[in-house]
């Protein structure tokens, strides 16, 4: 069972995270999790709300895990379709993926063999995905792999439950999402589909309209409790027909926005930083003021886009709430210059936030 940090090879670390270098991806995209089908499953009709392959293999053009599971992309839902019956609960939450008007490029299946579920995905967690759903809720899976993108600190898991009470044994989560919503509407993957891939930093989770998934009604002591336990649950504020999200939290409490602001800016960090390392019209980045220079412009950079997106917030002048320090050469240790490693560079950023409610007072005048 591999719940633990899953590695990577790298020539770059922001905040002590291995990384490797890879293309631009987006920030949205989905990755359903399902449990492999049995041969008898395949092989005959399909056990209801249980997914189901065309075939007796592995989907067409997948790639196959050590563990005997699966990943294969798609992009659109027709593809979806080739390799699973529309009665299928992967499809279902494809298809809520896909419903919504600011889904992905992509859309990413895997499928793992019982008991297999991390020890699978730690084969393509580090693909162009950032939100994972499971096409049926599964205790023992659901913990398995909170813990997993826990450790990993990269990406998110949305458990979408018919009773938020099942998810309080996961505890203070920073990197999983949990949703109250019937089990037959994909508010999980839906929810990625309408907000994840617009602009990082410039949407917040709450008030968000999904596609497709029927707005639910709740007392006060109920909404109140799956608010205190951080669940997300879609609903109808008073006064209003138009569903929405209750609030944009991960099982810690800890908003979305916040965290996947500083994922984007380490990935932008990461990826940059390499793109010029592997420039050959630039040449290399030399061990010096003029080499140093060239990696803070590139993290202030990053920064200064950040601002731009919302995640940095606007200070009293007017201006980011961000700074960097890097140390010159000589500040840099014998081992390190002689090693060709640069550990002298520093970031902070103060996050933007965003308004969740309003209180606005009145006076009336006699």
């Amino acid at each position: 069972m591999a719940t633990s940090v899953v590695p990577q090879i790298a020539d770059v670390v922001i905040n002590i995270q291995e990384i490797i270098p890879v293309p631009a991806i987006g920030y949205g995209n989905l990755l359903i999790m399902t449990e492999q089908p049995t041969a008898s499953a395949t092989a005959g009709s399909a056990v209801a709300g249980q997914s189901t392959v065309a075939t007796s293999s592995a989907p067409d053009d997948s790639i196959a895990s050590s563990t005997g599971g699966n990943y294969k992309e798609y992009t659109s839902l027709d593809d979806v379709a080739v390799d699973y019956d529309e009665s299928s609960a992967t499809y279902i939450k494809a298809k809520g993926y896909f419903d919504q008007s600011n889904h992905g490029n992509y859309l990413m299946i895997v499928q793992y063999p019982k008991n297999k579920a991390s020890d699978t995905l730690a084969d393509f967690f580090w693909n162009g995905w950032y939100f994972a759903v499971l096409d049926n809720y599964d205790a023992d899976v659901a913990t398995e792999l909170a813990n997993m993108f826990e450790a990993n600190a990269g990406k998110f898991l949305l458990l979408q439950v018919e009773d938020y009470k099942t998810l309080q044994t996961l505890g203070s989560q920073n990197y999983t999402i949990g949703l109250q919503h019937p089990a037959n509407e994909p508010l999980d993957a839906g929810l990625v589909g309408s907000v994840a891939s617009l602009t990082v930093g410039s949407q917040t989770w709450k008030f968000k309209n999904v596609a497709g998934v029927t707005p639910q009604k709740y007392n006060n002591t109920d909404f109140t409790a799956m608010k205190k336990a951080h669940v997300i649950v879609y609903f109808t504020t008073t006064g209003s027909s138009v569903g929405e999200t209750s609030e944009g939290f991960t099982l810690s409490g800890e908003y979305i926005d916040n965290l996947h602001g500083e994922i984007w800016i380490k990935v932008e960090m990461r990826n940059r930083i390499q793109a010029r390392l592997q420039d050959p019209t630039t040449g290399k980045i030399s061990y010096d003021k003029v080499g140093i220079d060239i990696l803070e412009q590139i993290v202030r950079d990053v920064l200064s886009d950040a601002w731009n997106n919302s995640i940095i917030l606007t200070g009293t002048d007017g201006k980011g709430a961000y700074d960097t320090s890097f140390g010159t050469r000589e500040q840099q240790s014998t081992t390190d210059i002689l090693a060709r490693a640069y550990n002298g560079g520093t970031f902070w950023y103060t996050r933007s936030g965003a308004i969740h409610d309003v209180t606005i007072n009145g006076s009336v005048m006699n």
